[in-house]
């Protein structure tokens, strides 16, 4: 892309690009080198997950503002999937079985994506058995110590049944469904590469557009500040509180502002 076309693609959405800037700023101040003052696997969980979410956020800023956007689909989606996964960890305030499972269910993981390498006959020699046994003895323990235990899913619940345990049906039926056609591929993806149509002639382009750049701006701008938000209540910072409820609600104004010019250009 060149100097034109990259100040060409930002100034289309300039405000999100600010407003997104100003939320990674927050991120930072607070979360930077944030170290909970009692570590818990809770709070193990917490800081993780609001590390990725910047990283993720970040990632996304910089596909948007290389004319990318629409590529950022999958990693917004990752962060609305972590959102309702630590939702439902936190959600359990007495006890923390959930959080125990989300990281138990690692070696579980460990053990299938071994077992799918154990019979191929080109890997044979370089087989970790030592390592393949403590995985298999694990995912046994986790069977017997869960209810529900499952192959995929920490949980022993589908997604779709825990963004209904944490009130994010919703998301789950609009956002994350849309969102999904690019992560798996989807026929219809295609229509996004087409730049022209002239009688029987298309024309596809793999060069930067701005197709999928706002929804995914405001997307990770939405999921980044929800994990800080919970964040927040978890360690009881109230002045992030107040912060993001700000930059809530300034960006509600720009996508009010950005539809608006939608319908009278």
């Amino acid at each position: 892309m060149n100097r034109d076309q990259t100040k060409s693609v930002i100034e289309d959405s300039l405000s999100l690009f600010e407003l997104n800037d100003r939320l990674l700023t927050a991120a930072g101040k607070h979360f930077n080198s944030f170290t909970a003052p009692s570590k818990t696997r809770k709070t193990d969980i917490l800081l993780a997950l609001i590390a990725k979410a910047i990283r993720s956020h970040s990632a996304t800023v910089i596909l948007c503002k290389s004319g990318y956007g629409m590529e950022a689909d999958s990693i917004v989606r990752s962060m609305f999937e972590d959102l309702v996964n630590l939702t439902y960890i936190l959600n359990e305030t007495k006890r923390d079985t959930r959080a125990r499972r989300y990281i138990e269910h690692i070696q579980v993981q460990q053990f299938f994506m071994l077992d799918y390498a154990k019979n191929k006959r080109r890997l044979k020699k370089e087989f970790p058995l030592d390592i393949y046994q403590a995985r298999l003895k694990a995912k046994i323990q986790f069977y017997k110590r869960y209810k529900r235990p499952d192959k995929y899913k920490w949980s022993g619940y589908s997604f779709k049944e825990l963004c209904k345990k944490t009130g994010c049906s919703w998301e789950y039926d609009v956002f994350y469904n849309l969102a999904s056609q690019h992560a798996h591929s989807q026929p219809i993806v295609l229509n996004q590469l087409v730049s022209a149509k002239i009688d029987d002639v298309t024309t596809f382009s793999a060069g930067p557009q701005t197709k999928g750049q706002e929804n995914n701006l405001i997307g990770a701008f939405d999921m980044l500040r929800r994990i800080m938000e919970v964040a927040a209540k978890y360690f009881g910072k109230q002045g992030l509180l107040t912060e993001l409820s700000v930059l809530k609600d300034e960006l509600n104004k720009s996508v009010a502002l950005v539809n608006k010019e939608k319908i009278t250009s």
